[in-house]
């Protein structure tokens, strides 16, 4: 993926973990992308395809109404934190602000699998950011990734 140039209308997302640049750019940061990026045969062994494509990636942008951010910020901080630590399922949960939108965030979640996921949607820590949500200004945008790199077995598990 390159990157756009630098009269470019286009966001940029200051990343600056080496994990999550790699991770945003195995994934596509468009609304216009409909499925997952997935592992070429070439990178993911044959015996844990199966296991590696249970992980589920998230990346989702949000749109905040500019007088809300305060209560945004509180809500999203308490789900976010809550997530990594209370949630074995939940490997990662980062917000991130756009660097020349300051009213847009993005999140990337990481998780073991669908089950933990669905797990997550009843912790008292979501029901908090879901009473916040009217702090958004319209729809997220989420987009659903696969995890190339790195593998659950040579990253994810060592958590």
């Amino acid at each position: 993926m390159r990157p756009p140039a630098e009269d470019s209308a286009t966001p940029i997302v200051s990343l600056r973990s080496t994990s999550l640049r790699a991770s945003a750019a195995a994934c596509a940061i468009s609304s216009s992308v409909v499925g997952p990026v997935m592992a070429s045969r070439d990178i993911v062994a044959p015996s844990s395809r199966q296991e590696e494509r249970a992980m589920i990636a998230m990346w989702v942008k949000a749109r905040i109404k500019r007088d809300q951010r305060k209560r945004f910020l509180e809500a999203i901080e308490i789900d976010a934190l809550a997530s990594e630590r209370d949630e074995p399922g939940c490997y990662r949960f980062n917000v991130l602000q756009d660097e020349q939108d300051p009213d847009v965030y993005y999140f990337y979640e990481v998780y073991k699998d669908q089950a933990a996921l669905e797990a997550h949607r009843t912790m008292p820590h979501y029901a908090t950011w879901r009473a916040a949500a009217d702090t958004l200004d319209g729809a997220t945008q989420p987009t659903r990734c696969a995890t190339v790199f790195p593998s659950q077995s040579d990253y994810w598990d060592k958590r």
